[in-house]
């Protein structure tokens, strides 16, 4: 993807992030709050380090999905908890083209706090 046409997608996705706000999650029966930290761990991993271009460009183009998935979760997948922070893991098969993509999504909950999405990435669809 040209430079150009990168910086355009950065900008078209954090306008539309920037917008979400926050999602309610009948699942956790709470409102799960889209913050810069989100949108910057798109483009950076958990130390701060930025992702490769391919990387980045990949989880822009998921997280349009972030707000169904989480509107429509009916169960957690997966639960870890560091130090005070909970991570929790919603799934679902997302049809792409001619191909299924598994995306999961991950919110944090601080302790006492709110819920904020975290990231979102596909995994490998076996």
């Amino acid at each position: 993807m040209p430079d150009d046409e990168y910086r355009k997608l950065v900008e078209r996705v954090r306008a539309w992030y920037k917008a979400v706000h926050a999602v309610y999650c009948p699942c956790l029966q709470a409102n799960i709050i889209f913050n810069a930290n989100g949108f910057r761990h798109l483009l950076y991993d958990g130390k701060g380090a930025p992702r490769s271009r391919e990387e980045r460009i990949r989880r822009l183009m998921l997280v349009k999905y972030a707000p169904s998935i989480i509107q429509t979760a009916q169960d957690v997948a997966w639960r870890r908890k560091i130090g005070n922070i909970y991570y929790l893991t919603f799934r679902k098969q997302i049809p792409e083209h001619d191909h299924v993509i598994l995306v999961r999504v991950i919110v944090k909950k601080t302790t006492p706090g709110n819920h904020y999405y975290h990231s979102v990435m596909d995994e490998p669809n076996t």
